[in-house]
């Protein structure tokens, strides 16, 4: 099955920001919301995401650490049931 288009009126900007976490070690990053889109990369619990969207049980998120170096292309994708919630700063 191929991974369909995601509609930008399907994604829901989150007001005010949430920061979370990855709730274990290293969690995978999808390219869209679904497990049939590819992993990009993993991301690990010491690294700060801001949530920029969301759809369903996924998050796209972004890293606000300044020194992350994201090899993946693209978004990135998580499930919400893998990140925690981080006061903002």
């Amino acid at each position: 099955r191929r991974p369909q288009k995601i509609q930008a009126e399907t994604v829901t900007r989150p007001s005010p920001l949430l920061n979370v976490r990855a709730a274990i070690q290293s969690i995978p990053a999808h390219q869209g919301p679904g497990m049939e889109f590819p992993v990009t990369g993993n991301i690990t619990a010491d690294i700060p995401l801001k949530i920029i969207g969301w759809t369903d049980r996924w998050f796209r998120v972004e890293p606000t650490d300044k020194g992350f170096d994201r090899n993946a292309v693209g978004p990135l994708w998580v499930r919400n049931d893998l990140v925690l919630a981080q006061p903002n700063p």
